[in-house]
């Protein structure tokens, strides 16, 4: 039987643009844990234990932060961003729409009456 490595996106991160990129996507997502997830990502690419030594904690508890079931403090993260060379920027929203059903009976009214 073939066995397969797991797939590990800090391996496929090269470049600081890439970083700022995933990281990009990932916000995109509105999901903190996704965010988290990928800022994981990043930090296993830079090399934990260097972020972890810029940020003052140890790699384990950087690990834990970034990992699947972490919720770290927003100053881990801004640290962790800084200590990478990259930092978080604020922008205005685009518009989006919404998706419900309220959303869908108004549109389906309005192609009714056209």
């Amino acid at each position: 039987m073939t066995a397969f490595r797991q797939f590990d996106p800090a391996n496929y991160i090269n470049s600081m643009e890439e970083a700022a990129l995933n990281l990009t996507f990932a916000a995109e997502d509105h999901d903190p844990g996704q965010f988290i997830s990928a800022l994981g990502d990043v930090a296993r690419a830079y090399s934990m234990g260097k972020i972890a030594d810029a940020v003052g904690v140890s790699r384990e508890s950087l690990y834990r932060s970034l990992g699947p079931s972490g919720n770290p403090r927003f100053a881990t993260v801004m640290n962790a961003l800084t200590a990478m060379g990259l930092e978080l920027q604020v922008v205005v929203a685009q518009p989006r729409r919404e998706c419900s059903l309220d959303a869908v009976a108004v549109d389906q009214e309005t192609t009714l009456q056209a």
